[in-house]
């Protein structure tokens, strides 16, 4: 994905953000105002809410948007395009089908956003999801299932999902964990202490703003990209094979 500014735009596979909010067309959710708006497998909210077609989410004004698989953000986000990540200013850049600014790792400058899994972690007007589901709390989202949960300003994942604490982010069993403005994984997963970022066994190491990828993120028996257990492929992936992971 690419950053300008503070802003994330990801296309095709990717996420777009603009202003605060963000939205996804596609298999994804929109939301427009502060409301929840879902078609298809959704749920539909106006005032407060999210708007959802499909299977996504799109928000505009304090949102993000997203079209085909992927999220753009303007300003203070990311952009994303094809399989890649780029963020300039004070984000990552990732080309290929990778987090990889230097050869296959990710370097982050600055302040970014962490997107794990089919879902994403959002600070300030925080997300949570259970089920298959949305539900917006105050300027939240929620929803229910595979999972993601927000309060106050902070996000809780449970299951495979992320929790985060103050400003911060906890994960657990395969996940992530921040405490203050750093986050911490356990697991096959990244630790942030400070305002780095670490990763020990199959993920990501960052020291001071930037982050390095190490071990089987794109092949092995337990990859991102390839091998039996992976992310994009394999007999147990999220995207394809045999088994379908809903990490």
């Amino acid at each position: 994905m690419a950053v300008k500014g503070h802003g994330m735009e990801v296309k095709d596979h990717g996420m777009e953000v603009k202003g605060h909010g963000m939205e996804v067309k596609g298999h994804d959710m929109e939301v427009k105002g502060h409301g929840l708006e879902e078609k298809g497998h959704g749920l539909e909210e106006k005032g407060h809410g999210m708007a959802v077609k499909g299977h996504g989410m799109a928000v505009k004004g304090h949102g993000m948007e997203v079209k085909g698989h992927g999220m753009e953000v303007k300003g203070h986000g990311m952009e994303v395009k094809g399989h890649d990540m780029e963020v300039k200013g004070h984000g990552l850049e990732a080309k290929g089908h990778g987090m990889a600014v230097n050869g296959h790792d990710m370097e982050v400058k600055g302040h970014g956003m962490e997107v794990k899994g089919n879902g994403m972690a959002v600070k300030g007007h925080d997300m949570e999801v259970k089920g298959h589901g949305m539900e917006v709390n105050g300027h939240g989202m929620e929803v229910k299932g595979h999972d993601m949960e927000v309060k106050g300003h902070d996000m809780v994942v449970k299951g495979h999902g992320m929790a985060i604490q103050c400003h911060g982010m906890e994960v657990k069993g395969h996940g992530m964990e921040i405490k203050g403005h750093g986050m911490k994984v356990k697991g096959h997963d990244m630790e942030v202490k400070g305002h780095d970022m670490k990763v020990k066994g199959h993920g990501m190491k960052v020291k001071g703003h930037d982050m390095e990828l190490k071990g089987q993120w794109y092949g092995g028996k337990r990859s991102w990209y390839g091998g039996t257990m992976s992310w994009y492929g394999g007999k147990r992936s999220r995207y394809g094979g045999i088994v379908f992971l809903n990490w």
